[in-house]
């Protein structure tokens, strides 16, 4: 059963919700939860994001657009994934692995990866990455530790924190921002 409340729409398990015509728009503060189990279906439309929170743990079909002040994140299946000027999408609820379909990385956009001694957020892009950011208007990857670790800078670190099998279009490194800050 879907249900909403004060621009709350939550989706839970062995349910399914289908929007069909027009793009589905979550905006202005909402949130919208996809619970384990649950599914959304925008197949032929979209998922529009505009100063909203996705928290996804099932799965959720069509595209979903992650637009100006709005957070993707969650441990469930997307379909393809555009990070616009302003959004964010993350894993989240602690380290570990997200599966979607293609991706755009679109200049202002991020993408924030949770990293800890022992484990690490890893983006698995089933298709392509496209990158459309520049030097002016860079793509921000953002690391945050979970675990307060301390990191040794006398040795590099590596965490592999994505993986594109249709590989990756436009990759600049001067158009990739990276934020260590957290």
């Amino acid at each position: 059963t879907a249900f909403s409340n004060d621009g709350v729409i939550t989706i839970n398990a062995a349910s399914s919700l289908v929007n069909t015509g027009n793009p589905l728009t979550s905006g202005g503060g909402s949130r919208l939860t996809v619970n384990s189990g649950a599914t959304l279906n925008v197949s032929g439309n979209s998922l529009q994001l505009n100063g909203a929170l996705l928290v996804n743990n099932g799965t959720i079909s069509g595209t979903t657009n992650v637009n100006f002040a709005s957070l993707a994140k969650g441990t469930g299946v997307y379909g393809t994934v555009n990070v616009t000027d302003g959004g964010r999408f993350s894993r989240g609820n602690s380290p570990g692995s997200v599966i979607t379909g293609s991706a755009n990385w679109n200049g202002g956009g991020g993408y924030l990866v949770e990293i800890s001694d022992s484990d690490h957020d890893q983006w698995l892009i089933d298709g392509r990455l496209n990158i459309d950011a520049s030097p002016h208007d860079p793509f921000t990857i953002s690391l945050a530790s979970i675990d307060d670790l301390i990191f040794d800078f006398t040795r590099d670190h590596t965490w592999p924190i994505l993986q594109a099998t249709g590989g990756i279009a436009g990759f600049d490194t001067t158009a990739i921002a990276l934020d260590a800050s957290g």
